[in-house]
């Protein structure tokens, strides 16, 4: 599949409807903790999908690095007035990812699911963090969609 700023849009609608079904409708009704690092993984997805699309729009090539992407995306956003937090909720969610893929070990304690590194530093995650990115990233992806009209 050609990668159009249609199919990127496509792509990242897709995976934020399914993390705000995990958080909003399987997480309540299971209460199952885990579920919280999915929930993450695909707004990340989304995130990338989205980013990929305002490049794709904007007929920029975008770079292979992650920091080289957020920090052309901040350069891009004052153009279309978009939140600046939006690339703080872009770093943060990268820093769970990147935490979750480094992990030594993952716990569920008092409500949050505990992520520790090797050298046993500890990031925490908890229902109402992950909604509240939700919440923040909902607008980016509404407005992509608005692009597209």
């Amino acid at each position: 599949m050609e990668n159009t700023f249609q199919n990127y849009v496509k792509d990242a609608e897709k995976a934020f409807q399914t993390a705000d079904h995990l958080a909003y409708v399987t997480l309540p009704l299971l209460k199952e903790k885990k579920l919280l690092i999915p929930i993450i993984e695909n707004i990340d997805k989304a995130l990338s999908k989205s980013m990929h699309a305002l490049f794709h729009h904007t007929h920029t090539t975008p770079p292979t690095h992650f920091d080289e992407q957020v920090t052309l995306l901040e350069k891009i956003i004052p153009t279309y007035k978009i939140n600046k937090e939006l690339i703080l909720i872009i770093k943060e969610v990268r820093t769970i990812m990147k935490h979750h893929e480094k992990s030594a070990v993952e716990f569920i304690r008092n409500n949050n699911y505990v992520v520790c590194d090797d050298k046993y530093r500890i990031k925490k995650l908890d229902e109402e963090q992950v909604k509240s990115i939700l919440f923040h990233t909902r607008p980016f992806i509404q407005f992509l969609r608005s692009l597209q009209c």
